[in-house]
């Protein structure tokens, strides 16, 4: 675990973990098994394995958001807020650098999506399924 980046403003810091990590544990548990989180996921439940990453947005204690990646695949979002999606991605985004990123996103989401560089290779009746390269020379 370490801190990808605090936020003097808000106080949120982003941590990151392996799929594993106790503390990972500790953090999603409670969100992973409250209904509403589950309804808002489209009812799928919350996994993780030692090839995930997750990058976990903590303000005043509490999870506020987090995203995991494997592969390239960003998987299992959950936020209520668009600042912090956008400063969740952005510091997946600026770990990984080169790594084609792919995530499966809501309408809602997309304004962000779109911003930071990500086009739209397919799109069915309620999500956008977005690409990011890294662009060469960057």
């Amino acid at each position: 675990m370490y801190y990808l980046c605090k936020n003097k403003t808000t106080g949120m810091k982003i941590e990151k973990l392996n799929g594993t990590n106790k503390r990972l544990y500790q953090l999603i548990a409670p969100l992973a098994m409250n209904s509403t989180v589950v309804k808002q996921n489209g009812g799928v439940p919350i996994t993780t394995s030692g090839s995930h990453t997750w990058y976990v947005a903590i303000e005043k204690k509490k999870v506020v958001g987090f995203l995991s990646l494997v592969g390239g695949s960003i998987r299992h979002d959950y936020h209520n807020d668009a600042k912090v999606f956008d400063q969740l991605l952005r510091n997946l985004m600026s770990d990984n650098p080169g790594l084609t990123l792919r995530y499966v996103s809501s309408s809602s989401e997309m304004p962000i999506v779109e911003q930071l560089g990500f086009v739209v290779e397919k799109t069915s009746k309620n999500y956008f399924y977005v690409k990011y390269e890294q662009k060469k020379g960057l």
